[in-house]
């Protein structure tokens, strides 16, 4: 069986926890959050291999975080006055905790939460 075969439309499709799958669910959760699809953007002082934002529009406001690295992460991120509620129903993979002001992102984490 050729290598690419395993990879097709057709078997991914079947596959509830493959990549095909994974991204269609993404895209529809994506869908959910107008402030993902037409908020306004403010970059977040992180240092690398961080990137973090808010996206928020008159509807929501939302805090996304990314770890470029293939190492695991911390980082201060001051959301002291602003009611973080974790959003973990996009599912993608991550295990990232937060403990006073601080995030850690695992390798290739990322984290999604309302403010």
């Amino acid at each position: 069986m050729a290598e690419h075969h395993n990879k097709s439309v057709d078997v991914q499709e079947n596959s509830p926890s493959s990549v095909l799958n994974s991204y269609r669910h993404f895209n529809q959760w994506r869908k959910q959050h107008s402030a993902l699809l037409y908020g306004d953007i403010s970059f977040i002082d992180t240092p690398e291999p961080i990137l973090a934002f808010i996206r928020q529009n008159t509807e929501e406001k939302l805090v996304v975080c990314f770890n470029f690295s293939n190492q695991t992460q911390t980082f201060a991120l001051n959301l002291a006055d602003e009611n973080i509620v974790v959003l973990s129903d996009h599912k993608l993979l991550t295990t990232t905790t937060i403990t006073d002001n601080q995030i850690t992102l695992p390798a290739f984490g990322c984290f999604y939460a309302s403010l």
